[in-house]
């Protein structure tokens, strides 16, 4: 009986010895795996590292939606701060071109159709192909709209197609969109609007970048007062400027008169101004000079608008200095001028020279209007290009100074590379092109920070 006992007891024993060392084993496991998950998955700072390197938006969105944790840590102040950090690295950001073609039935404007542009960089971003036909704005309720300008990721449009009495701000990507106050009255005849904003924080004190809200931003269209006036054999237009507050939500309006015509370009934004090509009177078309718009200054301020002389070594005359021969937009939110002409000398290819603005020099209390500010020659080159298609600069890269985009012929749309020389088509417009004068194509660039801009309720 004692015998039996012992062995009773000693498997006993054996039973839960084991079973204690099963229990320590799935212990050191479990363990082992929430320290491993904790380090992987629980660490908000390392979640936060990994979140502020994804390079598109779509893709933030749906980590937010993995877990309550991921959609916290991507809504917080931490991940904001991050981001603008990361972002003053020299990251490129995704970019948008929208082309708005006319076409023409004699003198008046029958159609107005929009086509896009995405580069390589930006089709994660968007989730179709690189170049389509009037999908980006198809999720507006108006089948036509008129586009004004661009601001970084936001869009100025009407969907007034004759007299405009309304006015948008949206964010194509964000599908958002907010009526501006009504117009004071209705314009049926406007030859350029643009608008800009301002953070109304410093950068560091601001928690959400990407409002609308925290902005302060100035719309304004120019339209023509009335007929040209010619005093001494000189022409002048007297425009009404119409600029909407955002602090004030009220439509403010002051005259100014100008010895030209303005480009049918949009308006470039760049150092709180709002910046345009001015030509003569005459009937060749030359560009005199650049307008520069304050419209953050009060309409009585002398400096509400300034003069910028054109570069000294650029070629001036009839055929050279024409509108269609020079290119106004930003590079790295820097103002650049470009210029391209035939090559004379070489009777085939062009001539390139692309200039960038530099604002360092302003003298606020300088009132010599065109020299306050000095011009940088950064690229000057000779291209013997064989092609008879005549070429023209549509756009600048935003994020590469080197880089610009051409239009050959009336369709063909070309991404060339000035350092290194190379030139390579990268979209076609349609035929409806061919109707459309190149002076008449405008070129609306949409950048993209890393996280969109949001738009709040007037």
């Amino acid at each position: 009986h004692t015998s039996k006992s012992s062995i009773l007891l000693n498997m006993k024993h054996r039973i839960s010895e084991k079973c204690s060392n099963r229990i320590r084993n799935m212990k050191k496991k479990r363990k082992r795996r929430r320290k491993s998950e904790s380090y992987f998955v629980d660490d908000d700072d390392l979640l936060l590292e990994i979140f502020v390197r994804i390079p598109d938006i779509q893709s933030i969105v749906r980590c937010g939606a993995v877990c309550k944790n991921w959609f916290s840590l991507i809504k917080s102040p931490d991940y904001y701060h991050k981001r603008i950090q990361f972002q003053s690295l020299p990251l490129p950001l995704s970019f948008t071109f929208i082309f708005k073609l006319k076409d023409y039935h004699g003198s008046r404007v029958v159609t107005e159709q929009f086509y896009e542009y995405l580069p390589e960089e930006s089709k994660i971003l968007h989730g179709f192909n690189s170049y389509q036909q009037s999908t980006y704005l198809n999720f507006l309720p108006w089948r036509k709209v008129r586009i004004f300008s661009t601001f970084n990721d936001l869009l100025l449009f009407s969907p007034d197609r004759h007299c405009v009495t309304r006015l948008m701000i949206c964010n194509p990507l964000t599908r958002q969109w907010i009526e501006l106050p009504r117009l004071p009255l209705a314009l049926c005849q406007v030859d350029c609007g643009g608008f800009l904003c301002e953070p109304t924080l410093p950068l560091q004190h601001n928690k959400q970048q990407f409002k609308l809200d925290q902005y302060r931003y100035r719309v304004m269209l120019l339209y023509p007062d009335g007929p040209v006036i010619y005093d001494d054999y000189e022409g002048r237009t007297d425009y009404t400027a119409l600029t909407f507050c955002s602090e004030t939500g009220i439509w403010s309006t002051s005259s100014s008169s100008f010895p030209g015509d303005f480009d049918t370009q949009p308006m470039v934004a760049c150092n709180g101004m709002l910046h345009c090509l001015e030509e003569t009177m005459d009937m060749n078309y030359t560009v005199d000079r650049i307008i520069a718009m304050d419209p953050f200054r009060d309409a009585n301020h002398p400096k509400f608008h300034r003069s910028i002389d054109l570069p000294l070594d650029c070629r001036m005359g009839i055929n050279l200095s024409n509108v269609v021969r020079f290119r106004l937009g930003l590079v790295k939110e820097r103002l650049r001028l470009s210029q391209l002409l035939p090559n004379e000398s070489a009777g085939i290819g062009f001539v390139l020279k692309v200039w960038e603005l530099n604002y360092n020099y302003v003298d606020d209390c300088n009132d010599n209007d065109g020299f306050s500010w000095t011009w940088t020659l950064v690229h000057n080159v000779e291209v013997k290009d064989r092609h008879k298609l005549r070429l023209f600069v549509i756009a600048f890269h935003p994020n590469n100074g080197n880089v610009i985009f051409l239009l050959r012929g009336y369709r063909h749309i070309y991404q060339y590379d000035i350092v290194e020389g190379k030139m390579k088509q990268v979209g076609k417009l349609p035929d409806e092109a061919k109707k459309s004068c190149y002076a008449d194509l405008q070129v609306f660039t949409l950048v993209h920070p890393f996280w969109p801009t949001l738009l709040p309720s007037v």
